[in-house]
């Protein structure tokens, strides 16, 4: 370790932002609204704007879904609009519209064996699919932003040593819990020690640990990684790693394991359509969200959010049900934790 330096601290203050689940479409009136939003081009475009404009922010991490189909026009759209981004950015994958690939060996599509909820036979093309590209163009076309080639994870030097990785953790299909293969586990064990003296920000897009009772729904099992213990286990052995920022629940929250800062950010495309900022220094991490959907747009996700039937079902439908959607969703906008307590 080099002089001076503490494992999972960064040598001087590094802040950065997190957009997730911008879901960038070229096209409106699908049958699943929330992923053929037209506002949210505009919202994404606001967004980078006001990155631009913040002095302090060093970079910028996509964390997955920033493409709301596998559309070429979509991919398209989304890199103009990162084109315009003045800091550097790094792109981490969700399910982004990728094609599907079958599920590792051994493993079945959902717990217990069953097919995808909304898998259609071969001959029955689902109606109102979206399109499919392969995460190998995703990762080409944003080689550079983290992609070195084709590969969809990649390690990065964030700068001020901290050291960027991103996972891919997307499975085939909806409803189905994400998964890290086990060329990729040993692929994390060589990149978490390359350099045992930098600070470590493990991003993936879907959670390596539990933020909502929730989780253990069928509902929701598609938050979490479903060998996420496996991943655990491998960055446990590497005291380098400071945080572990995931996207899939859609909202701000946060839990500590070991040493380590767990954080999911909230998503650009669901209410309160927000970005996160984390800062990250010697002595602490601190991230706050900040909202920016329109007045107009606030009110049609949070209708969108309260009108969802999986939300209706989990939370229930009264007032008190729309009440408990407002404490997880809005989540607390501000945290900090300290450091020289997790790591004396």
């Amino acid at each position: 370790m080099a002089a001076g330096c503490v494992a999972g601290r960064a040598r001087q203050a590094v802040t950065f932002a997190v957009v997730a689940d911008a879901l960038v479409a070229t096209e409106a009136g699908s049958a699943r609204a929330l992923l053929r939003d037209p506002t949210a081009p505009d919202r994404l475009a606001r967004t980078i704007s006001e990155i631009n404009d913040a002095k302090d922010i060093r970079f910028v991490v996509l964390l997955g879904n920033l493409l709301a189909d596998g559309q070429g026009r979509s991919l398209d759209k989304a890199r103009a609009l990162l084109g315009e981004l003045k800091k550097p950015y790094f792109v981490v994958l969700g399910h982004e519209g990728l094609a599907g690939e079958p599920p590792a060996e051994g493993r079945p599509a959902l717990p217990g064996g069953g097919p995808a909820p909304d898998q259609p036979k071969p001959d029955q093309p689902a109606p109102d699919r979206p399109l499919s590209m392969s995460r190998a163009l995703v990762a080409l076309t944003f080689r550079g932003h983290g992609f070195e080639g084709p590969l969809s994870y990649w390690r990065a030097d964030g700068g001020a040593g901290v050291i960027l990785v991103g996972l891919y953790t997307a499975a085939p299909g909806q409803g189905l819990p994400g998964h890290v293969d086990a060329e990729q586990l040993a692929w994390l064990d060589r990149a978490l020690g390359q350099d045992p003296s930098a600070a470590v920000v493990v991003l993936s897009y879907h959670a390596l640990v539990s933020f909502h009772p929730f989780d253990n729904t069928y509902a929701w099992q598609d938050r979490l990684v479903d060998n996420r213990q496996a991943v655990l286990e491998v960055i446990a052995r590497h005291p380098n790693v400071a945080a572990v920022l995931s996207a899939s629940h859609m909202f701000a929250a946060s839990r500590v394991v070991g040493q380590v800062v767990h954080l999911s950010v909230p998503a650009l495309s669901v209410w309160p359509l927000a970005y996160d900022i984390v800062r990250l220094d010697p002595g602490s991490i601190e991230r706050h969200y900040v909202t920016v959907g329109t007045d107009d747009e606030s009110r049609a996700a949070f209708d969108l959010l309260v009108a969802d039937k999986t939300n209706r079902d989990l939370f229930g439908s009264s007032d008190r049900g729309e009440q408990r959607m407002i404490q997880v969703f809005g989540g607390r906008k501000t945290e900090r934790w300290n450091l020289n307590t997790l790591r004396p």
